[in-house]
């Protein structure tokens, strides 16, 4: 479950490199994107990615794989490779009943 994880950070990543500036007309949309995707994957420890906003200008950070990063540290992390989504996300997702 960890290598889908981390292939989906490494395109978050690939992303923000090639297109990231030019796909996202508000400033730090991108950046919001990325850390909701980490956020999500990883819980709490996504939140890092939100280190982005700092470079205004948009121009370095797409040089930091700060997806890629997050996801390496979470590697040996038991809780990130029990299920797709971080179970304090999913916890807190609403109940839908039919």
């Amino acid at each position: 479950m960890w290598w889908v994880k981390f292939v989906i950070c490494v395109v978050v990543d690939l992303l923000d490199f090639f297109v990231g500036r030019h796909v996202f007309h508000v400033p730090l949309a991108g950046e919001l994107a990325g850390t909701a995707v980490t956020v999500a994957l990883f819980g709490p420890g996504g939140f890092a990615y939100a280190v982005e906003t700092l470079d205004t200008t948009e121009q370095i950070d797409g040089y930091l794989p700060m997806a890629s990063l997050i996801a390496l540290a979470h590697r040996r992390d038991p809780v990130a490779s029990q299920s797709f989504f971080h179970p304090a996300i999913v916890a807190r997702l609403p109940r839908i009943s039919l």
